[in-house]
């Protein structure tokens, strides 16, 4: 399992309080059927926020209610499988208005 699997992730770089954003993207090489993980930055640890099995695409999209003010991390996280270590996609930072 020395092999990580990529994940790409784009997210909005600002939304209003109160509206929903996206965080969307896939997972290569194909994972369809595998389940990724949307975590959100707390202090210095990354807590679930929710999960989503990848398309026959390998693809996701979470859809995430901006509910307060400030700049919140994201990432997606994907786990071990029998061919892949652990990883996790480049942090993507969300400004809340």
């Amino acid at each position: 399992m020395g092999q990580y699997a990529r994940i790409s992730a784009t997210a909005a770089a600002s939304v209003r309080e109160g509206k929903t954003f996206a965080v969307y993207g896939s997972v290569a090489p194909g994972k369809r059927g595998h389940v990724v993980y949307l975590q959100r930055r707390s202090g210095s640890r990354w807590i679930t926020v929710t999960r989503q099995t990848l398309s026959s695409r390998s693809a996701y999209r979470f859809t995430v209610r901006a509910a307060a003010r400030g700049a919140f991390s994201y990432r997606v996280y994907y786990g071990a499988d029998g061919f892949h270590a652990s990883t996790a996609s480049a942090t993507k930072v969300v400004r809340v208005n």
